[in-house]
């Protein structure tokens, strides 16, 4: 907005509004306070230097109300409306300009811009493209600036309309390049939007948030190989990159490599210690190595800033089972089963073991949760059998886990002879 509106006079000292300004808002005579319009830009200047969105607002509200016919105010206060996304008063604001200023290059570009944030893309495109014909030297920047709008929005399509328009005029913009691959890479043009990255790297090779991004491409294609170099590029220019660590690691694990993923893991631990999403993915791979010690190590860690994560009770119960701990395993298995993320396919048979060891019917119910979610119906009736020999009362605990359970013909059928059987 300050390239709009910078014609204060540099050399008179207006520190003094500053005072004025908040004094007035503090007293609760904001509305009989008035400024010039060279005050108003001093004040509006500074309150954005500070970053102070409220006071930005209430300025240029000020201003257009007290300076209705000045241009330079109502681009300024046109330009704080989009920004607080009260797009209707922006278009009002416009509207009543173009009446009698049509060929305003700068309220047609805004006025096209508002048109675009309430959806009218086809009015928007009408007025943004008058703007860039009047302004032809700051049509680029009109049509980088509209296509930014759309790629915040997630409006990919219309997004590539302008930026492809500045592209063709001018092939080696950085920040276009960039946004058009990103469109592309979005709407599952990975051929476009790979070509794009490389004409990046022509003129930035040493970017490793490019080939960061090169990558994530590869990865969709899938070419994992050409993945691993590119993020092997990106580390090697800033091994600080988490998020090429984290990739990185997840392609050699997918891959099978889980000790070379682990490695990338526990460098990105050394960048980001709070990480949680990545203590499980290293508490996992430690598992998945047989390396308990070590998974259990992480599993704990992630308990300590949540002590209910699904994915870090599951792994420790998964080790407890393991080393026959069951009674502490009953602690961490209480906290997550019947819950819809939880992992079971991994956890029916050690489950199953472990009702087999102790008898305890607790691991059984566990057991049958885990069987039903994940589909394993057969074993799930022979375990309702078993449990219904076993303790009736049980029951009643599992169908507060699984209430859908309820309405299973099998398992009616199996509770109603089971009952006809103990009245004979």
């Amino acid at each position: 907005m300050s390239d709009y509106f910078n014609s204060f006079n540099e050399d008179e000292d207006f520190s003094y509004l500053i005072s004025k300004f908040e004094d007035a808002v503090e007293s609760g005579l904001i509305n009989e306070t008035h400024f010039s319009e060279e005050e108003y830009d001093y004040l509006i200047n500074h309150y954005m230097g500070e970053d102070d969105g409220d006071s930005v607002f209430m300025l240029a509200k000020m201003a257009h109300r007290e300076h209705p016919y000045s241009v330079d105010l109502i681009i300024r206060y046109v330009d704080v409306l989009i920004v607080n996304k009260d797009y209707s008063e922006a278009i009002k604001v416009t509207e009543q300009r173009l009446a009698t200023d049509s060929h305003n290059a700068d309220i047609l570009f805004l006025h096209g811009r508002a048109l675009a944030k309430t959806g009218q893309h086809e009015e928007a495109r009408r007025f943004i493209n008058a703007a860039a014909e009047i302004e032809q030297e700051d049509s680029a920047e009109m049509y980088t600036t509209i296509g930014q709008d759309y790629v915040e929005e997630e409006d990919f399509e219309n997004a590539l309309y302008y930026l492809e328009i500045v592209y063709g005029t001018s092939p080696a913009n950085y920040d276009v390049l960039n946004d058009l691959a990103y469109c592309y890479d979005r709407l599952g043009d990975l051929e476009k939007a790979t070509d794009l990255y490389q004409k990046l790297i022509d003129i930035d090779p040493f970017n490793d948030y490019i080939w960061y991004n090169i990558g994530t491409i590869y990865s969709k294609i899938p070419d994992y190989d050409k993945a691993l170099d590119a993020y092997g590029y990106a580390l090697a220019l800033n091994p600080s990159n988490t998020s090429a660590l984290y990739n990185k690691a997840i392609i050699l694990i997918n891959n099978k490599k889980i000790k070379e993923a682990t490695e990338l893991f526990e460098d990105f631990l050394t960048l980001e210690p709070d990480n949680v999403q990545v203590m499980i993915a290293l508490a996992d791979s430690y598992l998945t190595l047989g390396e308990n010690d070590n998974a259990s190590v992480y599993f704990k860690r992630v308990l300590s800033f949540d002590k209910n994560s699904v994915e870090a009770n599951m792994g420790i119960s998964a080790i407890l089972l393991y080393e026959k701990d069951y009674f502490s395993s009953l602690v961490h298995l209480r906290r997550v089963m019947g819950k819809e993320e939880a992992d079971y396919h991994f956890m029916a048979e050690p489950l199953y073991n472990a009702y087999i060891e102790t008898k305890i019917i607790e691991f059984l119910i566990y057991t049958l949760i885990a069987l039903y979610k994940t589909g394993a119906m057969q074993k799930f009736y022979i375990g309702i059998d078993i449990l219904l020999e076993k303790d009736e009362i049980w029951l009643d605990k599992l169908l507060e886990y699984l209430p859908k359970v309820n309405k299973d013909k099998i398992v009616a059928q199996k509770i109603k002879q089971h009952k006809e059987g103990l009245s004979n």
